[in-house]
């Protein structure tokens, strides 16, 4: 054999020693046996060769299966994850939690409807009795030749307390009245509030009247008097 024929057997079989190293680094790592591999040959350099390749063609077919039975228990391990069992009972209700904090006061709300009219309280005591009036000017002196009658008008009505009430008196016709008054009889019973004249229709005063205001709620006599000028 020719020396450059045994160099590039000698490189051949370097580079496939090299190879079955790594190839059965892979094949160890996956559980292949690789005990046969470590063993160099030991004959000459075309036979190492040969035997080197067998072993790479051998190793390559290994490394092969042991690639499709990783992809088939992948590929069963997909399965099974994605087949999903069913759904098991209901646990127990837990314990129930601690109280939280109050929460913060929220704004006011808004004002409500305005409530019904009470009903009208009880009628309070009786005043006092007011003070008598102020006496009415006197009248302009008579020529002597006129004369002058007193009339009277007097009642008794029923009345109601705490509400004014009125009177009159009237002279006769032709007659103007020159002055006049009243009084409650019975000051116990109410009292007068307002005199003033009774016109007609012409503004001349034909009579006089009275406004009294009662106390109680019963009837209440009272006197209206007038002075007629004829």
């Amino acid at each position: 054999m020719q020396p450059t024929t045994r160099i590039g057997s000698r490189a051949r079989a370097s580079a496939l020693t090299a190879a079955i190293a790594v190839i059965a680094s892979v094949s160890f790592a996956a559980g292949a046996p690789s005990g046969e591999l470590a063993k160099a040959p030991a004959k000459g350099p075309t036979a190492r060769v040969a035997k080197l390749e067998k072993q790479v063609r051998a190793l390559s077919k290994a490394v092969a299966a042991q690639g499709r039975a990783l992809a088939a228990l992948q590929t069963a391990a997909a399965t099974a994850a994605a087949v999903r069992g069913p759904a098991g009972p209901r646990g127990e209700t837990g314990q129930a939690g601690e109280a939280g904090a109050p929460g913060a006061i929220g704004p006011p709300g808004p004002v409500g409807p305005r409530g019904n009219t009470g009903d009208t309280g009880p009628q309070g005591p009786q005043g006092p009795q007011g003070i008598q009036g102020v006496q009415g000017p006197v009248g302009p002196p008579g020529d002597g030749s006129a004369s002058v009658t007193l009339k009277t008008a007097t009642g008794s009505p029923m009345s109601v307390a705490s509400v004014e009430s009125e009177a009159s008196v009237n002279c006769d016709p032709g007659q103007r009245a020159t002055g006049g008054g009243g009084i409650v009889t019975d000051g116990s019973k109410g009292y007068v509030t307002a005199t003033w004249p009774k016109l007609d229709v012409s503004g001349n005063p034909v009579g006089w009247r009275i406004k009294y205001m009662a106390l109680v709620s019963q009837t209440i006599p009272y006197e209206v008097h007038v002075m007629c000028l004829s």
